[in-house]
């Protein structure tokens, strides 16, 4: 910020502290310009802000910018976690795109390998995101935010969720081939695939319990996203999804 008024500075600190950000450093004297002639001089701040997510930092840091102009301070905004943040919120949109896309590809990859027959495209979508879905709403109430690390985890927990969808859907498909009835197709599912599912999801499930006392933010999340991800998915694979090749899949 160049030749800024006591005033200014105040109000702009003011605006700072509004925002809940602690105010560690503030100077006015610390360099002048590199043209020789001019007399300005730069005034920095350092401040600190807890951990909201990318998104909601820019908030704030675009109404700081915003209302620094009223001021007529030259304001810069910089730093390691200023810089992180513009990153890793471009890089959260690009894991997320590519999620979508990756769930896209799946139904289709369904539909062709089961002689194009469309309806496997919602049957195998719909297990799969409604979990996700269900999850990233209930995490919602307790100040869920996406991050980074939290769309790595979307991305991770989403083909654990596929690979138990996929053992149901291809039991029961072998099964009608076989020439198995409806009823025979899903009682076969019952009696094999359902306590392979849980068991996996059991053992993914008591594996990561530790993980919740992490006091690394990232690592219990981890935790507690694939935890209940898990939980939720089963009870759509073994409750709703067989009604959905019942009815769907003759």
């Amino acid at each position: 910020m160049n030749d800024p008024s006591r005033d200014n500075l105040d109000s702009l600190e003011n605006i700072i502290l509004s925002h809940n950000l602690v105010i560690d450093f503030s100077s006015d004297f610390l360099s002048k310009k590199i043209s020789q002639n001019s007399n300005s001089s730069q005034y920095t701040i350092k401040a600190r802000m807890q951990d909201i997510g990318s998104s909601k930092s820019k908030i704030i840091f675009d109404d700081i910018l915003m209302k620094s102009k009223d001021l007529q301070l030259d304001l810069e905004i910089a730093g390691v976690g200023f810089l992180f943040d513009k990153i890793s919120n471009k890089m959260t949109f690009e894991i997320i795109f590519g999620l979508l896309l990756a769930i896209m590809i799946i139904g289709i990859v369904f539909v062709s390998l089961n002689n194009f027959n469309w309806y496997y495209f919602p049957i195998s979508l719909i297990p799969n995101i409604l979990p996700l879905l269900t999850t990233i709403g209930i995490l919602s109430v307790f100040g869920f935010y996406f991050s980074l690390s939290n769309a790595f985890i979307l991305a991770i927990v989403f083909g654990l969720i596929v690979d138990d969808s996929i053992h149901i859907i291809n039991a029961y498909s072998l099964s009608r081939n076989r020439g198995l009835s409806i009823a025979d197709s899903v009682s076969h599912c019952q009696n094999y695939t359902y306590k392979a599912v849980i068991k996996t999801s059991i053992v993914i499930i008591f594996t990561l319990l530790p993980l919740l006392f992490s006091e690394f933010k990232s690592i219990s999340q981890l935790s507690i996203i694939t935890i209940l991800a898990a939980i939720i998915a089963l009870i759509f694979d073994i409750i709703y999804l067989p009604k959905m090749l019942i009815k769907y899949i003759k």
